[in-house]
């Protein structure tokens, strides 16, 4: 059921992503219109239909699925008629070569062949492997798309925050540096109070405009992969909401290990190297062949089956013929021949194989238990870093007060505003790797972070 539902998700995606590519093509969807505000999804939608690795594997999948649907090839051979003309006559011998069209002839024939062997349903099998390869490494190729474009997405939402951070920075060392300037005017802050808060004000502008132009150049890049031109105005719906998540890894394990993509592709190929030792093993070739051949001859004379000459009366004659051939391959049973060493090479590959699955098992197991870890130690970080944040902002509104009664001095006042710009950089930082972390586990799961969420709810 879960295959399935995922080669018909894989098909879907497939489908639209082709469509997307016809219409950027064609112009109808042209690169450069750009919404004013680009949610997720939309985002989604254009990385996979401008990825240019999804393009090859699009193409890939419809070959595969060509050949899937084209297996009766297997059995029955292409129908080719032949139409053959023909002139003989004596070169050096009797008269000499003399043109006489008695000597011309022509011949048409059509036959069809038919083989079968015992390893044709191994073949057939083959085939259809070979497209479900095809599918789950789209599924794959599109997940990793999607996957990158979500976690750039709120990268983008982060570095718009932390420019916002220093917006209110700035606003908070503007509005202390009107207080000192007419404190300084009624000569009740010294200048060296009111030089400094003027330093903390193009300080605190000049973080803002780096901030800016960092956002400014990544968003660049990042409309880029979404084949869109950049935009100042384009703005990104949506925020960064995190939950805790605290879970047992274990029933996780148990439930989504072998929905992996990862897994999945491997027991295709321990499937495909199964196939192909059966292959090996004992393939007796039966094959059968039908030639119709039709043509004239001279009237009086023996006729030439499927020949006729090019004068004289003619006369109608054909000839049916089959044969049946049983070909039974004995080399894979002798021992050192190259037949048996392939296929004494084609059974150790499928222990390899095994193998290899063995350890994506194990690494997945791990990567999961690690992610979960990492989501609980994590938490501890942001709990910690929103109390950061809740204590200087307290420290900096007593210290604002304090410097109003004159108990605080404007250095201190500095440090204190410094001080809660940096916890609230360090939170948004937190929780963007929380969100990472988040993201990875639903990938190590093959879920969304919906169903993660929801796994998480329950």
């Amino acid at each position: 059921m879960m295959r399935n539902l995922l080669f018909s998700r894989s098909n879907c995606g497939i489908f639209t992503h082709l469509w997307l590519s016809v219409l950027v093509f064609c112009g109808i969807a042209p690169l450069g219109a750009a919404p004013q505000t680009l949610s997720l999804e939309e985002a989604m939608e254009m990385a996979v239909a401008q990825s240019l690795s999804l393009q090859k594997n699009s193409i890939d999948v419809a070959t595969a699925g060509f050949a899937a649907k084209s297996t009766w090839s297997e059995i029955l051979s292409v129908v080719n008629p032949s139409l053959l003309l023909s002139y003989g006559d004596n070169l050096f011998s009797g008269d000499g070569f003399q043109f006489d069209k008695a000597n011309g002839s022509f011949s048409i024939q059509a036959g069809v062949n038919i083989s079968f062997n015992t390893g044709l349903p191994q073949t057939i099998r083959l085939t259809s492997l070979a497209y479900q390869s095809q599918l789950l490494t789209y599924e794959n190729a599109r997940r990793v798309v999607e996957r990158d474009v979500t976690r750039t997405f709120y990268s983008r939402i982060a570095d718009r925050n932390t420019r916002m951070n220093r917006e209110r920075a700035l606003e908070l060392a503007e509005k202390q540096y009107e207080r000192n300037r007419v404190s300084f005017e009624y000569g009740l802050t010294s200048r060296l109070d009111y030089l400094r808060s003027q330093l903390s004000v193009e300080t605190a502008r000049l973080s803002l405009n780096q901030q800016e132009a960092v956002y400014a150049a990544n968003m660049r890049n990042f409309l880029t992969t979404l084949g869109l031109d950049y935009d100042p105005e384009i703005t990104l719906a949506g925020e960064l909401n995190i939950v805790k998540i605290d879970l047992d890894p274990e029933p996780l394990i148990q439930q989504h290990l072998f929905q992996r993509l990862d897994i999945l592709m491997q027991q295709q190929v321990i499937q495909r190297t199964e196939l192909q030792v059966k292959q090996q093993t004992f393939a007796p070739w039966l094959s059968a062949s039908v030639q119709y051949q039709a043509g004239t001859a001279p009237a009086g004379n023996q006729p030439r089956v499927g020949a006729t000459a090019w004068g004289a009366d003619m006369q109608f004659a054909d000839r049916l013929s089959t044969s049946v051939t049983l070909t039974i391959p004995i080399n894979n049973w002798i021992p050192g021949t190259s037949a048996n060493r392939q296929l004494r090479s084609a059974n150790e590959t499928v222990e390899k194989a095994r193998i290899d699955m063995q350890t994506i098992e194990n690494n997945a197991r791990n990567e999961i238990r690690s992610l979960t870890d990492s989501l609980r130690n994590s938490w501890f970080s942001i709990e910690i870093a929103r109390l950061q944040v809740e204590i200087a902002e307290q420290t900096y509104s007593l210290s604002e007060e304090g410097f109003q009664q004159g108990v605080v001095e404007t250095l201190t006042l500095e440090e204190n505003r410094n001080s809660l710009s940096s916890a609230q950089d360090q939170l948004l930082s937190t929780e963007h790797t929380y969100y990472g972390f988040m993201l990875d586990l639903a990938s190590a799961l093959n879920i969304s972070i919906q169903d993660l969420i929801t796994i998480r709810e329950d």
